[in-house]
């Protein structure tokens, strides 16, 4: 049977070196994106433009991102479609962005979101 004090010193190293879970992450929330993640927006003012970038670079404020290319995968231009980031196409030239004091980021006029993989819908019907 163990003492209280070999329960006690078994207790705190388990806490002491217990792993941070990461299904408890929530990637809605910029300070826990990492380099390699890809990000969406919509742009567009009476229009839904879909737009992706991928991190390239982590800082303690912000990110530098590149713009990837888009793959429609249902619906066509002129008219409701569903897209989803080109992964293998080309990339634009890099951009930095901040952390706002609110906790978002934005490029431009377009907040930028963690992209879970769905397809993301888009409108250009004016």
């Amino acid at each position: 049977m163990k003492s209280i004090k070999d329960f006690i010193k078994e207790s705190f190293k388990i806490g002491v070196n217990k792993m941070v879970d990461t299904s408890k992450i929530d990637k809605e929330k910029p300070q826990f994106w990492e380099v390699g993640d890809i990000l969406y927006g919509t742009r567009g003012y009476t229009m839904t433009l879909p737009c992706f970038f991928r991190i390239k670079k982590k800082t303690p404020k912000g990110f530098t991102i590149v713009e990837l290319e888009e793959k429609i995968v249902s619906g066509h231009r002129n008219g409701q479609w569903e897209s989803v980031a080109d992964l293998e196409g080309e990339e634009s030239k890099p951009a930095n962005v901040r952390i706002n004091k609110c906790g978002s980021v934005k490029l431009d006029r377009t907040y930028l979101h963690y992209w879970d993989g769905k397809p993301v819908c888009g409108d250009d019907m004016d």
